[in-house]
Parts: C-alpha cells; sequence; structure tokens
C-alpha cells in the first residue's frame, strides 16, 4: 500500500476536519490511524475511500491520484473495501445475500459464482452455520465480521476500517481484531482508525496520530508508544492508558 497525501483539507462551513495535511505512506500492509474524537482520523479515512469530496489538495492511491468527478469516483469505489462502525447490513437479506447481492448487482458477478465466493469466506471466517441469518438472529459481532467478508469478496486493493469494534463489547470486539490480524497476516492492505492502542499496537506496522486536522506524528506502531518524543502524542497516550 501506497498513499500520497498533500494539503489535504476538508471544511463543514466554519469548521475544519482536516487542514492542509500531508502523508505519506509507502510499501506498508497495515496502518492505524488514531486521535482524539472529532482530530479528523474518520474524514481522512472517507476522503481516500472516495465517499467525501476535498476543500482542497491532492490524494493519490497506489501512485493513481483521485479523480473526484462523481463518474470517476463510481469506478473507483470498486477497488476499496469500507467497514464503517456500524456493520450496514441490510436488514431484510440474510448474510449469505449481504454478500452476493453487491457481487451480482454493483460488480457483476455470476450469481453462482458469487455465492460460492460468499459461502467459501462464510466458511473461512467460522460464519458458515450462519448464512441464512437474518442481521437482527448475530451477535454485534458477528455481523461486524459479516461486514468485513462482504468488503473483502471484492478483493480489494485497500481495506478500511472505520473504528469497527466502537459499538462493540470487549469479548465481540476480540472476534473482530482477531478477524482483523487474521487478514494482516495473510497481505491484506489494510487502513484502520481506532481507539484500540492494543490493537494499533498489535496489528499495524505504522501508527499516524491525526490531531486537529493534522498529522501530529507518525512512526512504525514498535516506537509509537515510546513517551517522550511528541508533548502532544504523550498527551494523549496517558489519556488513553491512565
Amino acid at each position: 500500500m501506497n498513499l500520497n497525501i498533500k494539503n489535504l483539507s476538508k471544511h463543514y462551513g466554519e469548521e475544519k476536519a482536516l487542514d492542509n495535511l500531508d502523508l505519506t505512506i509507502h510499501d506498508m500492509k497495515s496502518v492505524a490511524v488514531v486521535g482524539p474524537s472529532g482530530g479528523g482520523k474518520s474524514t481522512l479515512l472517507r476522503l481516500i475511500a472516495g465517499l467525501e469530496t476535498p476543500t482542497g489538495g491532492l490524494v493519490s492511491v497506489n501512485g493513481i491520484p483521485i479523480d473526484y468527478a462523481e463518474k470517476k469516483l463510481r469506478e473507483y469505489r470498486k477497488r476499496i473495501g469500507l467497514v464503517f462502525q456500524s456493520h450496514n447490513l441490510f436488514p431484510h437479506w440474510s448474510a449469505l445475500k449481504n454478500i452476493t447481492v453487491p457481487l451480482v448487482k454493483v460488480f457483476g458477478t455470476n450469481p453462482e459464482e458469487a455465492e460460492e465466493k460468499a459461502r467459501e469466506l462464510l466458511n473461512r471466517f467460522g460464519l458458515g452455520e450462519h448464512a441464512h441469518k437474518l442481521p437482527v438472529q448475530l451477535s454485534g459481532g458477528q455481523q461486524q465480521r459479516i461486514s468485513i467478508a462482504r468488503a473483502m469478496a471484492r478483493q480489494p486493493e485497500i481495506l478500511l476500517l472505520d473504528e469497527p469494534t466502537s459499538a462493540l463489547d470487549p469479548q465481540l470486539t476480540k472476534e473482530v481484531l482477531d478477524m482483523v490480524i487474521e487478514l494482516k497476516e495473510e497481505g491484506t492492505n489494510i487502513m484502520m482508525a481506532t481507539h484500540e492502542m492494543a490493537f494499533a499496537k498489535r496489528a499495524a506496522e505504522e501508527v499516524i496520530f491525526v490531531d486537529n486536522g493534522k498529522i501530529g506524528g507518525q512512526e512504525r506502531s514498535e516506537k509509537f508508544f515510546e513517551f517522550g518524543n511528541n508533548p502532544r502524542l504523550d498527551e494523549f497516550l496517558s489519556h488513553i492508558f491512565e
């Protein structure tokens, strides 16, 4: 995964969610984005995903600049997998249909091939027995894991995760984090916004600190959590770990 971001801004009226942010990521498989609530990390992921249009600046993914014209964005989004805080599963469809229907309708996959791929993913992640259950019949962790499986069905260049465990209790959080770590170890390119510092330390090669709409720190994960190098980051981590 390679990202090159220059002077990226996103304004909502007078509010500056991102303010001339610069970021370079070179040849990384997994990156965690951390920071205080409202600091800009989710906005950054949404801009990389092509779900928001920047006020200004440039975003290049794997050497190709994102063209934010709507027609171009529709094609670009097919290259990216995205999972939100809420799983966003269709409530009236089974787990199986939540994976197969987007493959058929959006990506033009043959229905038989789509079902084969969906069942393979569900079985791979220990969800095969839940294929015909509706989301309401599943735990929050199972729903989120199905959402990740749906994102992986399209074989994305990058899997973007926006606080995927924020609504889950510790046991369900572990289920989701174990799945993400398995994908990372298999070579999936992952960029995640998370408040789970232990997860960021374990799953990410590099950690980025986004604060007040700018990059406040960027380090390899084994060094990121060392105190004494960045006063603002030290303050943030001290609140997290207190």
